[in-house]
C-alpha cells in the first residue's frame, strides 16, 4: 500500500479502559490521564460517554471533564470526542457543548442488540434524532 495520506490515531483509554474500572476514578486523575495522553501527542481522545451512571458509574463525570479540558484551553489541534449510544446521551453532549460525538452503531443485529440493547433500526432512528438535535 502506497497511501500518502496522514493517519490519525484516536486514544480511547480514558472512555473504554475507564469505564471496566470498579473503583472510581477521581475526575482530577482522569484529567492527568488524559492530558498526558494529548501531551505525548494524541490529536484526538475520547474522553468518556454520555451514558446513564446506573450502566456505567465510571462515566458519570464526563460533561465535567469535558468542560474542564476546554477552560484549560488545550490544543486547537486537539479533538476531544464522546461515545454516545442513543439520543438521550447524543442530545445532553451537544446541550453540554461537545462537538464531537461517537454513535454506537453495529452492524449485525446481535452485537448491536448486546451492545446498546436495541435492534439496528432503531439505532438508527436514535442516530437521526441526535442528528436533527445537532442542527439545531
Amino acid at each position: 500500500m502506497n497511501n500518502k495520506e496522514p493517519i490519525q490515531l484516536v486514544e480511547v483509554a480514558p472512555r473504554d479502559g475507564f469505564q471496566a474500572v470498579k473503583p472510581f476514578i477521581a475526575t482530577e486523575q482522569k484529567l492527568a490521564v488524559t492530558e498526558a495522553l494529548i501531551a505525548a501527542g494524541f490529536e484526538r481522545v475520547e474522553v468518556g460517554a454520555f451514558v446513564s451512571p446506573k450502566a456505567i458509574p465510571q462515566m458519570v463525570d464526563t460533561e465535567a471533564i469535558h468542560r474542564l479540558l476546554a477552560e484549560r484551553a488545550l490544543s486547537n489541534s486537539v479533538r476531544l470526542s464522546t461515545l454516545v449510544p442513543n439520543a438521550t446521551g447524543g442530545i445532553r453532549a451537544l446541550e453540554a457543548g461537545v462537538a464531537d460525538l461517537v454513535f454506537v452503531l453495529s452492524a449485525s443485529e446481535s452485537h448491536n442488540k448486546s451492545n446498546v440493547k436495541r435492534p439496528v433500526a432503531e439505532s438508527l432512528v436514535e442516530l437521526e434524532r441526535i442528528i436533527a438535535a445537532g442542527r439545531r
